[in-house]
């Protein structure tokens, strides 16, 4: 039985912390040590953490200076003692069998489960089961679009990693990111890898909150990021010898709509918002990628459409009027 390392950046996450770290503690699978890198806390995390830890000797404790979660977790990579890793974030939590279900794939290079989302605010659980897999990375890759949406892949949770691989490579979160940084340290990895393997069943719950509204997250450089990512992905397919990447095309037009979404939704002035979504659709060349498709959904022409004819009104009001937290139907 191989030994997981799994490994728990933690910021002020007092609330739901208990919980997290009893999910770890208490999983089927006992061969497990719990590294919780505190990054900076002022609240009680420190102190839940220690009282777990002086009741399982199985935990490791560190603190630093606030530095992010990427160099939290770049620290609990290094402290590590285990081949196999795993990340958990702190306000999340597996379930009892978690770790048994993606262990019992350990041969494989590359192990990724399912997950559920836990709506905080209606209680409602949104299932996302993985579509099965076990086989060469190249073959992964031919089927790379059936992980990305929902985004199974991009996520370094519910996830086993080789430590031997990450070494090698010195594959780590990029830390002058802090968004992105994730699906870096994922298609990094993916790049080194020749076995997969893909469990359907759900080993991770993750906690949404009305937070997550689209007028609370809008940054401006995200389209820029998302976009990188999509090189990366495409960077990644060409690396195992597929050149079929017309499905990955296609997310940079539709990155385009969810940045305009969230910026239509986003409390700023409208010449601001109007002044952004010309300037960041025409720098990252939307009119020329849209080009490469024969067919665009209603949204993803209602805004390469806004965008070309430099009539931004009508659009901005008919996406307003779906409401905020509308999801449009592409």
């Amino acid at each position: 039985m191989n030994r997981v390392s799994i490994v728990v950046p933690v910021y002020n996450s007092s609330r739901f912390l208990d919980e997290c770290i009893y999910s770890i503690r208490t999983q089927t699978y006992k061969n497990i040590e719990i590294i919780v890198i505190d990054d900076g806390s002022t609240d009680e995390s420190v102190e839940i953490i220690r009282k777990h830890a002086l009741e399982d000797e199985r935990i490791k404790c560190y603190s630093q200076k606030n530095r992010g979660v990427a160099v939290a977790r770049n620290k609990g990579i290094q402290l590590s003692t285990s081949e196999l890793l795993m990340f958990v974030d702190s306000d999340d939590t597996l379930f009892p069998n978690s770790v048994e279900i993606l262990a019992q794939h350990s041969d494989c290079d590359f192990i990724m489960g399912g997950y559920e989302i836990l709506n905080m605010e209606n209680g409602e659980i949104q299932v996302n089961s993985c579509p099965k897999f076990w086989g060469k990375a190249d073959k992964f890759f031919m089927n790379i679009s059936m992980y990305l949406t929902p985004p199974f892949l991009l996520s370094p949770c519910f996830k086993l990693f080789k430590k031997s691989i990450i070494k090698s490579y010195n594959i780590l979160f990029p830390d002058r990111m802090n968004y992105g940084e994730d699906a870096e340290f994922v298609l990094s990895y993916c790049e080194h890898i020749k076995t997969v393997c893909c469990e359907n069943r759900s080993c991770y719950s993750y906690r949404k909150y009305g937070t997550d509204s689209l007028s609370s997250k809008f940054r401006v450089d995200k389209l820029a990021i998302n976009n990188r990512i999509n090189d990366h992905i495409i960077s990644d397919i060409l690396l195992y010898g597929n050149n079929n990447i017309n499905e990955i095309e296609r997310r940079y037009v539709q990155n385009y709509v969810e940045y305009a979404k969230e910026l239509f939704a986003f409390d700023m002035k409208y010449k601001e918002k109007r002044r952004i979504f010309f300037k960041v659709g025409l720098q990252e060349n939307m009119l020329e990628r849209a080009k490469q498709f024969g067919r665009l959904s209603v949204a993803q022409k209602l805004i390469i459409g806004s965008l070309r004819t430099r009539l931004f009104f009508p659009v901005y009001l008919i996406f307003l009027l779906k409401g905020k937290n509308e999801k449009v139907k592409v």
